[in-house]
């Protein structure tokens, strides 16, 4: 099961309502679902961005639902390391049926996705523009689970494969990597100082690179070879989900804090991450004190352009996307 109520935040302060516990392989299917509803329906890089004129959800909830089949390597891989956590609502009221109330002593138990008992191919999901099947989603999520972070140790990367499915269920992160892994290799070669500071001039990026530099790209202190990598001393922030309507409440800044004060007291050196997400890269670009961050990588995706894999034509894919600006960085948790 999971385990009980973290009691030391470390002076991180969050609501009591809430709670953080470490995640249990019993509730990777929350997790997964968590990750599936926020690739597909709240990402950045969509194109074009959820309020431009016009935008549909139709198609989303299908997508959402297949993701949520095909992949749960990711959430195992990171669950498995002991150091991913998430913010657990202790006034959550069960909404389904009556076996989901039951809990243990700490609080466990209770909750459960039903998004196996949807059809991917209902049509009532693409009702409303798509808007109907978002709620079906949010509604079949009945579980205390509101907001994760996921980690791993650098040196453990993610299974063969990962990223093909990632790339399955959602098309434009196929570009986006390999711009990333465009930065991520010249900053290796340039040096973390350079890219941080902007001087290095921008290039285009071939997706033919996305599959040979895809980890480098998604495990962000890879970027950055002249790191001696030693278990135990490099952690890899593989990704941080709120589900509605729990955004805008703080949770993921108190997590972010949490888990950066949690890997300092349990020796870690630093945590490596990448984001495609404003309010996330805010939260990790300033850390609390004594941590420090390093941006390795910087770029506003909106002016990056990639080579068409058939025609080799240039185009510029997240031209018209919400997001402007992705990182990867590093915080440290102890003084050089």
């Amino acid at each position: 099961m999971a385990c009980e109520p973290i009691q030391d935040l470390y002076g991180v302060p969050l609501n009591p309502r809430y709670e953080i516990r470490r995640l249990g392989l019993e509730i990777e299917p929350w997790v997964r679902a968590l990750g599936s509803y926020s690739l597909q329906f709240m990402s950045r890089r969509a194109v074009p961005p959820p309020d431009a004129p016009g935008y549909s959800l139709k198609g989303k909830a299908r997508g959402c639902l297949l993701d949520f089949r095909a992949r749960t390597a990711p959430y195992v891989h990171s669950i498995r390391s002991g150091m991913s956590y998430g913010v657990f609502d202790r006034e959550w009221v069960p909404r389904g049926k009556p076996e989901n109330e039951a809990r243990d002593a700490h609080g466990n138990g209770g909750g459960a996705v039903y998004w196996g008992e949807l059809d991917p191919e209902d049509p009532r999901l693409d009702e409303e523009g798509g808007e109907r099947g978002r709620r079906m989603l949010i509604e079949a999520m009945d579980f205390p689970l509101v907001s994760v972070a996921y980690a791993h140790d650098a040196l453990d990367p993610y299974p063969e494969g990962t990223f093909e499915g990632f790339f399955r269920f959602s098309p434009e992160s196929r570009d986006f990597f390999a711009i990333f892994a465009a930065r991520a290799a010249r900053a290796a070669r340039v040096g973390a100082a350079a890219a941080a500071s902007g001087s290095s001039p921008s290039s285009s990026a071939d997706p033919s690179a996305a599959k040979e530099e895809e980890s480098m790209a998604y495990d962000a202190l890879s970027v950055d070879r002249s790191i001696e990598k030693k278990r135990g001393e490099n952690l890899s922030r593989g990704g941080t989900m709120t589900r509605p309507p729990y955004e805008g409440r703080g949770l993921m800044k108190a997590l972010a804090h949490f888990l950066m004060k949690d890997a300092a007291a349990k020796g870690w050196k630093r945590i490596e991450m990448g984001s495609a997400n404003e309010k996330v890269t805010t939260v990790w670009t300033n850390p609390p004190a004594p941590f420090r961050c390093e941006v390795v990588v910087d770029f506003d995706p909106r002016k990056e352009e990639v080579a068409d894999e058939e025609t080799g034509e240039k185009k510029r894919p997240f031209e018209r996307a919400a997001l402007t600006r992705s990182v990867s960085l590093i915080v440290h948790l102890r003084e050089q």
